[in-house]
Order: structure tokens, then sequence, then C-alpha cells
């Protein structure tokens, strides 16, 4: 009798270890896990199936600077060019605005932007989302039109059963910048560019330069 109590009793000893060895194993994945940074927000799954559906994933990506998804929600063919610069302009634009509010903050972005005279493009690409549910789609055949009541009129065409959007005409305002502000970038990225006041200086000098070169006349020679 008294060897069966004692059975009992360390049995119920082990019971009880084992129970806090578990509770000790669950707490531990618990702090493991909050304390393990958050996963990367994936891109957002495309959809081309209708002229909205292709504006909303093409207005996505916009916003989200996500270049494999604005490649394949935009028109190729005798636009890729057009659309190559587009795509690479909302990478630079943001990259600098990550570099700038990270070292400056929101309102030193402004400041910076002032001087390029250039928008962001992520809030370009958020106001076009903000314009889809007011749209006035016309779809003829492979062929449609969206007009927005503030990002103006875009064109679709179906290619292969998808929609893609076609880039308005006309060149892209800030294809001129793209390398200014790529550089610039790297400098704020490296802390070359200490200040707001340092970056503004560098900006406007190399936007001066630039504006001055493309104002300058040509001058032809004689006959």
């Amino acid at each position: 009798m008294m060897s069966l109590m004692k059975r009992i009793r360390l049995s119920r000893a082990n019971a009880v270890l084992l129970l806090i060895a578990l509770v000790g194993c669950v707490a531990t994945a618990l702090v493991a896990s909050s304390a393990a940074p958050p996963a990367t927000r994936p891109a957002a799954p495309l959809d081309l199936s209708t002229p909205q559906a292709a504006l909303k994933s093409f207005a996505t990506a916009w916003r989200d600077a996500d270049a494999s998804g604005l490649n394949a929600s935009l028109l190729r063919g005798e636009n890729a060019l057009k659309n190559a610069t587009f795509i690479r302009w909302i990478e630079v634009d943001h990259r600098f605005e990550k570099a700038a509010t990270a070292r400056y903050g929101k309102d030193g972005v402004q400041r910076l932007r002032t001087v390029i005279a250039v928008s962001s493009m992520s809030q370009r690409g958020q106001a076009l989302l903000d314009d889809l549910p007011g749209a006035t789609i016309a779809v003829n055949g492979d062929h449609a039109t969206a007009d927005l009541e503030v990002a103006g009129l875009h064109e679709l065409q179906k290619v292969n059963g998808e929609w893609r959007v076609k880039l308005p005409g006309g060149e892209n305002e800030a294809s001129p910048l793209i390398g200014i502000v790529e550089r610039v970038s790297a400098d704020i990225e490296s802390g070359k560019l200490k200040t707001v006041d340092d970056a503004r200086a560098v900006l406007a000098k190399a936007t001066d330069t630039l504006a001055n070169a493309s104002t300058e006349p040509t001058t032809q020679a004689s006959p």
C-alpha cells in the first residue's frame, strides 16, 4: 500500500513537471513570435479581367512602386520605352521619398519637393485608386476608356483576354530628373547630405543646370 502511494505521488509530480515544461515551451515560442519582424507585404495580385479591375491593379502597383505589377498591367509594344521610363521614375521617386522621410521627416520631404516641383508618385497612385469608384467606363470591343473626375481620361486595350492600361501621350514630366533624384537619394541614404538644406542646395544646383541646358539656344554652323 505504501509503495502504491509513492508511485501515485511520483506520477503526480512528473505530471506537474511535464506541465511546467510545456508552459515554458509555449511562452518561449510566443516571445520569439512577438520579437520577430513583421513579414513584408506581398505584392497585390493582378486582376486584368475587366477595365475597372485592370485600372485598380495598375493604380495599386503605382502606389506601391511594384515594377512587376506595373509592367504586367501596361500596354506594351510601341509604348515599351515610355513604360520603362514611367516605371523607372516611380521606383526612383519611391526610393527618394523613403530616404528623405527617414532622414528629414515628412516636412523635409515637402521642402525638397518644392525644388524638383514634382509631387509624390505614391500619392498619385493612391489618388487614382480613390478616383476609381466614380469612373465612367465605356467599352467598344477590345478598346475601353475610363473617364475619372480627378485623373482624367485613361485608355485601355484588351490583349489576349487581358485588359491593359495605355499611358497618355507626351513626355514624362520627370524623366530628365531621374538621374538627379537617384544620385541625391543615394547621398541622403549614405548620410553625405546631413540636413535638408544640404539636400535642397544640391537639388537646386542640379535642376538649375538642367534648366539652363534645356533653354540654351543651339548654334548652327554657317553654310
